[in-house]
């Protein structure tokens, strides 16, 4: 038998499911097909000793620098990096329709020992005040020499309007232009390697977001060090009040499930016909059949599945491991949302405490702690009995809690191959198999991760499916 939609979504996330929600608002008949039976992805969240943690930092990020063009969201190009952007209203206010938000305290870093506002993702700068004399004065020295030079073309200003030549030239490069060596190989290059297990050399300064990293002004780090700091618009977070944020992902699984115009099919999708229309085969023979496909999943998938089997180049990934803490409120040293840790012999890159996030004040509270799985082996530490000593030793060393024993536990997940990572090679790879699927397969909508490189952040993902319902809201089927 079988059934026939007027769209059929592929994908698990939250992309997929707001599609499917905005598309029902029209009244099509939406087959939203999820072979994993888990959903929100990386938002999804884990369960650990009945406690539910999300998969690292996940916070909301509803602050915007770009010009506000929300109303326009068919605007929107994925393939522009940071066009996402222009519609942070937009986000925020979808978002609130669902879940209660709170404001996140403003994220931390360390680095040498001291302790201060975070530089990486927050526009705080006061962290450089704390830095040792000699080292605030070597930054200042190199930033001067900077701004004395002529304007260079890798100005940080230009990536907007040259993309092309942010794409191809290394993000090191980038960087060490703007920043000066001293404050790039403090801040910047650790931060990369810990995350990436790669240094920025070979990551095109276009993505460098994708490690978290920085790109700043000259002009605004060498003001730091003057009587006139220019301030930044401060980059500030939210977080479900709920405790996790997962309770949006739930919130919009149960708006799909209570429309009747959405059908869940869990089943294996074993291959892609779209010589007439589109059909799924579906493993034990049955399948479904649509005028329009919206594929939420990787684009080497859809070509495995569909029945030109083009084949392309596997990319480079990185694998995480995150370490899941459970612990009294009474026995922390110190309490933050985010910590990133900035230091070279630390293999931590970042703490976050999501009870601390949603303003939860209990006495438990949960953290989870990510490293780089691959970093990880290279130092040796390759099984879990080791990764929790070692988490335990530098969590004690960081003093943020004075023993381990008093941990209620701390368990150990590897997400293997979970991030691509953003390199030239990984890029060209990606555009080569994208040009080809968009030439062969012009019936077919691609959302997150299939519809540009590096375009599955959450908002991204809130875009991209609010786009889809607003591009087909008087299409003809």
């Amino acid at each position: 038998m079988t059934d026939t939609f007027d769209f059929i979504i592929v994908g698990n996330s939250i992309a997929a499911l707001i599609s499917s929600i905005e598309l029902a608002k029209s009244d099509y008949r939406v087959g939203l097909v999820n072979p994993s039976r888990a959903w929100g992805a990386h938002f999804g969240g884990i369960t650990i000793n009945n406690d539910r943690f999300d998969i690292g930092m996940n916070l909301f990020e509803f602050t915007s620098f770009n010009e506000d063009s929300s109303s326009d969201i068919l605007s929107y190009d994925p393939l522009k990096k940071g066009d996402v952007g222009r519609f942070f209203s937009q986000i925020e206010s979808y978002v609130k329709t669902y879940v209660e938000c709170v404001e996140v305290a403003v994220p931390k870093m360390t680095i040498g020992g001291f302790f201060s506002n975070d530089i990486v993702i927050s526009n705080r700068f006061e962290i450089l005040k704390v830095l040792p004399p000699s080292v605030q004065l070597k930054i200042q020295k190199e930033l001067r020499s900077i701004l004395d030079s002529a304007k260079s073309d890798l100005h940080a200003s230009n990536k907007s309007y040259n993309n092309d030549l942010f794409l191809n030239t290394s993000f090191r490069e980038v960087s060490i232009a703007n920043h000066g060596e001293t404050f790039h190989e403090l801040f910047v290059e650790p931060i990369c390697i810990k995350i990436l297990n790669l240094s920025s050399e070979f990551i095109p300064a276009l993505y460098h977001r994708v490690a978290w990293a920085p790109l700043f002004y000259p002009e605004t780090l060498y003001s730091q060090f003057t009587d006139t700091p220019q301030a930044l618009s401060q980059t500030v977070f939210h977080y479900p009040k709920a405790g996790n944020c997962e309770t949006f992902v739930t919130s919009l699984l149960k708006a799909a499930e209570a429309d009747p115009h959405i059908s869940f099919i869990s089943r294996q999708v074993a291959k892609i016909s779209t010589a007439k229309g589109t059909m799924l085969e579906f493993e034990g023979g049955e399948s479904i059949t649509s005028n329009r496909l919206i594929w939420n999943m990787d684009l080497l998938n859809f070509l495995k599945l569909s029945e030109k089997k083009e084949e392309g180049a596997a990319y480079e990934k990185a694998s995480v491991a995150i370490g899941f803490l459970k612990i009294d409120s009474s026995k922390l040293l110190g309490q933050f949302s985010t910590l990133y840790i900035a230091d070279r012999d630390n293999l931590i890159y970042r703490i976050t405490n999501q009870s601390v996030c949603s303003s939860i004040f209990e006495e438990e509270n949960l953290m989870t702690i990510e490293l780089n799985f691959d970093l990880l082996q290279k130092a040796g530490l390759d099984d879990n009995a080791t990764i929790i000593d070692y988490i335990a030793k530098k969590l004690v060393e960081m003093q943020i809690v004075a023993s381990a024993k008093d941990f209620k536990y701390l368990e150990i997940k590897h997400f293997k191959n979970a991030l691509v990572l953003p390199t030239a090679v990984n890029y060209h790879r990606f555009e080569k198999t994208r040009a080809y699927v968009k030439s062969n397969y012009t019936s077919v909508d691609f959302l997150g991760a299939s519809a540009a490189f590096s375009a599955a952040s959450l908002n991204d993902n809130i875009v991209q499916g609010l786009r889809i319902g607003k591009q087909y809201a008087n299409f003809k089927i």
